[in-house]
Formats: C-alpha cells, sequence, structure tokens
C-alpha cells in the first residue's frame, strides 16, 4: 500500500474524520459590535493597533485587532514612515515658506543663571551667530572659562561651520571658548531643549494666544526671566545621567 501502519490505524479508528483539518487555537473573540469601535477608532487616525485594543478595552490582541482592520475594504492602514531628522536651517526655511513661526530665540544658561535672551530677527547664519555670541556669551564668559567651563551647542550650519575667513569654529578658537563636542541627532542630550519646553506651557497655558510678535516676544522674556536657579542647577546635574543612560543604552536615546 505505500503506508505506515500507524496512517492505516488512525484511518481504521476514524474512517470519516481521516484527512480533515482541525483548527485549534482561541476562537475570534470580537462581536460586530467590537469591529464596528474597531473601525470607528481606526478611521481617519494615527493609532496603533496597541493603542486602539488600550483606548478599547478589549481582551483580544492587537494581530486579531489588525487582521479585522485588514477585513474591512472601507479601511486602508499603512505603516506611518518616521518624520525626517530637520536641521535648524530646515526648521527656519519651513517657517519663512509659511509665514508662521513667531520669533526666533537664543537662549543659554550656567551654573550662575540663564544669560540675556536674543531676538535674531533674520535667518541665522554664520556671522549673525557670532554677533549673538559676542553680545550675550563673551561678557560672562570670561569668568566661566577660568572655572573650566565649556561650551554647549549643536551642529546647526552657523554654529559648525569651519570654512571660511568668517567660520564660527575659529571664531570661538579666538575667543578662548573651549566647545564640548557633539554628537549629531542628540538633542535629549541637550538640557536647553528641556527649558524650550517648560517656556512654551508656560507662555501657551491656558490656550494663551498672542496678537503679535511683539507681544509674543515679551511672553518669552517674562518666562525666562522667571526661571528658578533650582530648576537649571537640576538640569545642569541631569547631564551625568543622561551620559550614562547613552553608554547604557549602546547609543540609543535616553529619557530625556
Amino acid at each position: 500500500m505505500g503506508r505506515s501502519l500507524d496512517l492505516v490505524n488512525r484511518f481504521m479508528k476514524n474512517p470519516e474524520e481521516y484527512g480533515t483539518i482541525k483548527r485549534t487555537g482561541p476562537a475570534n473573540k470580537l462581536s460586530e459590535r467590537d469591529k464596528r469601535r474597531i473601525f470607528r477608532a481606526a478611521s481617519n487616525s494615527t493609532a496603533t493597533c496597541n493603542k486602539i485594543k488600550k483606548d478599547l478595552g478589549l481582551g483580544v490582541s492587537p494581530e486579531m485587532i489588525r487582521r479585522a482592520i485588514s477585513k474591512n475594504s472601507n479601511l486602508v492602514r499603512r505603516k506611518m514612515k518616521k518624520a525626517p531628522s530637520l536641521k535648524e536651517i530646515h526648521k527656519q526655511g519651513k517657517l519663512e515658506v509659511h509665514g508662521g513661526g513667531g520669533v526666533m530665540v537664543w537662549g543659554a544658561f550656567c551654573c550662575i543663571g540663564a544669560l540675556e535672551l536674543a531676538f535674531p530677527t533674520h535667518r541665522l547664519n554664520s556671522q549673525r551667530y557670532q554677533e549673538i555670541l559676542e553680545t550675550r556669551l563673551l561678557p560672562p564668559w570670561q569668568v566661566l572659562r577660568q572655572s573650566g567651563h565649556e561650551f554647549m551647542h549643536d551642529n546647526a550650519p552657523c554654529r559648525a561651520s569651519f570654512r571660511g575667513p568668517g567660520n564660527t569654529r575659529a571664531w570661538l578658537h579666538r575667543h578662548q571658548v573651549q566647545v564640548m563636542p557633539w554628537p549629531a541627532n542628540s538633542p535629549d542630550l541637550n538640557p536647553i531643549e528641556n527649558i524650550w519646553g517648560i517656556l512654551v506651557r508656560r507662555i501657551y497655558a491656558n490656550n494663551k494666544q498672542y496678537q503679535s510678535t511683539e507681544a509674543l516676544q515679551g511672553a518669552i522674556q517674562q518666562a525666562w526671566g522667571d526661571l528658578d536657579q533650582e530648576m537649571i542647577d537640576n538640569l545642569i546635574l541631569s547631564m551625568d545621567n543622561r551620559i550614562f543612560q547613552v553608554i547604557n543604552r549602546n547609543g540609543d536615546p535616553t529619557n530625556y
């Protein structure tokens, strides 16, 4: 016969069910009502299947939710593409094209407090950036550099320029400003990003709106002046933990 003894015995025991496939695993636990709720949550939404499950309190797996959505011909789910990393020049270009964004701001802080803000009226290039540093950074730097301080800024083109007679790196070196080496795409390592977040929350608290750039600039000045030294000190002290997390996570993003 060309068949094994085990196969023949199974056929003899139950010839009617021989050759049929028994499906195992849990039955579909999604009711029609659950499916309608899922479809409503997924329609015109960027919510993940995990989030839909959590929001609707469903006792099924995200994969089951995904399968239900995929069977609905009226819904098309696509994986979102990661937003490209934007450099400062890209952000400023977007604001210029769309005519928004309010005001540009430069600020810095250290162990002696927050330095005076600058409000550039044009997109920053190396020359304008150096003019800001000369009036805002250099006066306190004469004291700070004597105690071993380093200046931290990111790699935006106006800050990292190194070609030509007016390049920023040469300017910093000429004025004895020791600069901390900075890895690309690392805003989580820069405490000033936390400061900007705090300012935004304070400035726009209770959905506050501003009718002019002058009013917005005044609000920024006020919020900047209200920064307390204890918070600044805590952000400075957080650098040890930020660096520890970077090393511990092999360069992956930190909690900051």
